[in-house]
């Protein structure tokens, strides 16, 4: 069993933009995401409109970056894997880390830079396919923290999809994913960020990702409740406090960071390197994906909008040979559906898997004429489905949140 292990290591450090870090205090929050509260100084620095840079090529990088490791591995300063120069960062986590400030972690903890709401923020990463396995679920790679609560803006990586985690605009709603972006692994990627922290309509998250503006997010990323967020780049794993996933290994390699003004220009943010080409998107869902359900033998729709636990009962529609149909945006090009089935121990095992680049966007398929196939009926029983959205048709651009809802079949 996991326990609590706090081991604030110096690796190795600095930069003439140093960030001085005092102590940090332990705080539990919901969802599992247990974050640290951090009591820090204001750091002074005299690079024109940056708050921070380091490339990792001078004497003593990172000095004055918090740490948040637990292990030999979890992170160091390498060069046989480089964005720029001869160094980067390598970070690994593993399931079987020791919990450090209560969480499965290998984190740099930023202090505060200064009081505005508008900054700017950049690095480059790189995914090795060795060392980052596809997993359902998700992880942390770069946050913005407000002491003991989960964060209310951050960067994740979910089924090989970037995702952005921000608090929902429904209030009885409380997180919005948007997936964006193009995830590659073997091949690094720089991520530029402009934000308004803000918890209210103000608030503003623009991402650029190889110098493609890949998301353009409006409302709001901080909680109104708490002082403006501390940023951190690294591995947090929350799952992985009580729980194992599909993978029990995350590598990922860091160089380049930067944070800015509101003054400083795109042009300072990004590097000068050249990078495959990207789709020229700045992609906003506005519809919200929903599932229909289809009697396939009328070719008409049963049920709208399936919700959560609903219950569809074979002798009440008159046939077993159902469709489900996912409604969404018209800027949704592709769509792929995952349904898993309940098994004898509780647990669920994926029983489908399809695709479908052209609407009606169908888990068994149609001729696009209003006939409906059924393919192998879902048989009675618990099911739940997923619904993942990508805006071109070889389903390399996810955009929008993954839908997902339970459903019994009777």
């Amino acid at each position: 069993m996991k326990s609590t292990k706090f081991n604030y290591k110096g690796l190795a450090l600095g930069l003439s933009a140093a960030l001085f870090i005092t102590s940090c205090q332990i705080d539990e929050s919901q969802q599992m995401e247990i974050q640290e509260e951090t009591d820090v100084l204001n750091a002074t620095v005299s690079l024109d409109n940056f708050f921070f840079y380091d490339d990792l090529e001078g004497s003593n990088p990172l000095k004055g970056v918090h740490v948040q490791n637990s292990t030999s591995y979890g992170m160091n300063i390498v060069s046989n894997n480089v964005f720029k120069g001869s160094k980067a960062i390598r970070m690994e986590l593993r399931d079987t880390d020791e919990l450090t400030a209560n969480g499965t972690r290998t984190e740099l903890l930023f202090g505060k830079v200064d009081a505005a709401k508008e900054k700017w923020y950049s690095f480059a990463a790189y995914f090795p396919s060795d060392g980052y396995k596809m997993d359902r679920s998700n992880e942390i790679i770069t946050q913005w923290h407000q002491g003991g609560k989960s964060p209310a803006l951050s960067l994740r990586v979910q089924d090989d999809k970037f995702c952005i985690r921000t608090l929902h605009e429904n209030p009885d709603i409380k997180w919005k994913y948007t997936y964006f972006g193009n995830f590659v692994k073997d091949k690094w990627t720089e991520l530029v960020f402009h934000v308004v922290h803000s918890g209210g309509s103000d608030g503003l998250v623009e991402i650029w990702q190889n110098g493609t503006k890949v998301l353009t997010h409006k409302g709001k990323n901080t909680w109104d409740d708490a002082d403006l967020p501390n940023w951190k780049i690294g591995i947090y794993k929350a799952i992985w406090n009580k729980s194992t996933t599909d993978t029990d290994r995350r590598v990922v390699y860091y160089d380049n960071i930067k944070i800015g003004n509101k003054n400083i220009s795109f042009e300072e943010m990004i590097s000068d390197v050249t990078f495959d080409l990207l789709p020229s998107l700045d992609l906003n869902i506005e519809k919200e994906t929903s599932i229909s359900v289809v009697d396939a033998t009328t070719e008409t729709i049963y049920d709208e909008e399936m919700h959560p636990g609903e219950i569809y009962w074979f002798s009440r529609i008159g046939t077993e040979k159902l469709n489900f149909v996912a409604n969404v945006d018209d800027l949704v090009k592709r769509v792929k559906f995952k349904v898993f089935k309940e098994q004898s121990n509780g647990s669920y095992a994926e029983i489908r898997s399809s695709e479908d680049k052209r609407a009606p966007f169908c888990l068994f398929g149609d001729n696009g004429k209003g006939n409906y196939y059924y393919g192998d009926p879902l048989n009675k029983g618990k099911y739940k489905i997923y619904v993942y959205t990508y805006a071109d048709e070889e389903g390399k651009v996810a955009i929008g949140e993954t839908f997902s809802s339970s459903f019994k079949l009777y």
